[in-house]
């Protein structure tokens, strides 16, 4: 595109800008289109700098504006859109199917940003009832289930980690993710305990953990030695923590040593697609625990998890030739992980 045409299409855009701005989806797109082919380049060094000497906006404004403009996109050409970008911003955090549901819940061309808000928390409460009766059937139906506890590579078993370390081969490294609500934070002193008792020298604890109380875990983790933190990432699984005002992409995994570590180097973050909730509400992605198990072990070597839960780490375990041991407070996990890692077995 010539400089001339540039900066006609330029100024095309900001007059639709300027006389626009009642329209706020026009608006949204014609910003998106300057910042995207770069039309401020003549005049400013970056795109912010153009919005803010430009219109008097700031970074965070031009961003809701062009993100309102591209939900209305989403929303597709049939059925009533949002009017003005207050009402649209509510739907930004949402996934695709949320923002559908409540499109077909309320009038968006008559709703104010409160009923879209109050629609939203609606739809999501549903949810959560209907993910917590798929949950208690499951639990219903697996506790009915009889499968062994022990494989040739596996076991699993009913243990509580206030009782003590279980009476178990030492493991080479123990991966877990434990609970992460402040009722719970005494676990990782127990986990801690266990960790000393069971690890040989030089033996890796990898413990996830949130981050609303991560000042707490770490005071909590005394027995070991701490070697760094890692992140575990989870991409396009933005999870809002509300009264802290973040939408979370990732979550720390605590990296403790008993003893000296000899191991390699590694990287420090893990990639994982995404969370499963399939097997227990807080459920991670084989594909991100294989990871996490092949960076810290090798073949043959034998990972435990005290908080096994759905069974995610002792699938990924087998299936990267590891042996497994596992526990859970849970009847219904021990059990759930069992049937899983039968069928790996299998």
């Amino acid at each position: 595109m010539s400089d001339v045409i540039e900066r006609s299409h330029l100024a095309d855009l900001e007059a639709v800008i300027e006389h626009g701005q009642q329209t706020f989806v026009e608006v949204g797109n014609a910003l998106a289109e300057i910042r995207d082919q770069r039309l401020y380049r003549e005049t400013h060094a970056t795109f912010e700098a153009y919005c803010r000497e430009r219109w008097g906006w700031g970074r965070r404004y031009t961003n809701r504006q062009i993100e309102a403009a591209e939900i209305v996109a989403e929303l597709g050409p049939m059925g009533p859109k949002p009017t003005s970008e207050r009402v649209a911003r509510e739907l930004v955090p949402l996934s695709p199917a949320e923002r559908i549901a409540v499109a077909e819940h309320i009038d968006l061309s008559t709703a104010t940003a409160a009923e879209v808000l109050r629609a939203a928390r609606d739809i999501k409460s549903e949810q959560r009832q209907e993910r917590l009766q798929d949950r208690v059937d499951q639990r219903a139906a697996v506790l009915e289930t009889s499968h062994p506890l022990d494989g040739e590579r596996y076991r699993v078993f009913v243990h509580d980690v206030r009782d003590g370390p279980p009476s178990i081969a030492a493991p080479a490294a123990i991966i877990t993710d434990p609970p992460y609500p402040a009722e719970y934070l005494d676990t990782y002193d127990y986990l801690d305990l266990a960790a000393e008792h069971l690890l040989p020298d030089g033996g890796c604890l990898l413990a996830m953990c949130g981050q609303s109380h991560l000042d707490e875990v770490y005071g909590r983790m005394t027995r070991l030695r701490y070697h760094w933190t890692l992140g575990y990432f989870t991409p396009g699984q933005s999870t809002q923590v509300f009264g802290r005002c973040v939408k979370s992409n990732w979550k720390p995994v605590l990296w403790y040593v008993k003893g000296t570590y000899t191991g390699e180097h590694v990287e420090d973050t893990i990639r994982s697609d995404g969370n499963d909730k399939r097997f227990h509400e807080w459920g991670q992605s084989v594909s991100g625990m294989a990871a996490l198990i092949e960076r810290f072990t090798v073949p043959g070597d034998l990972i435990y998890d005290p908080f096994c839960g759905g069974g995610t780490t002792g699938v990924a375990a087998l299936l990267t030739s590891r042996l497994f041991i596992g526990s859970d407070i849970d009847e219904a996990c021990v059990k759930q992980t069992a049937a899983r890692l039968a069928e790996v077995s299998s």
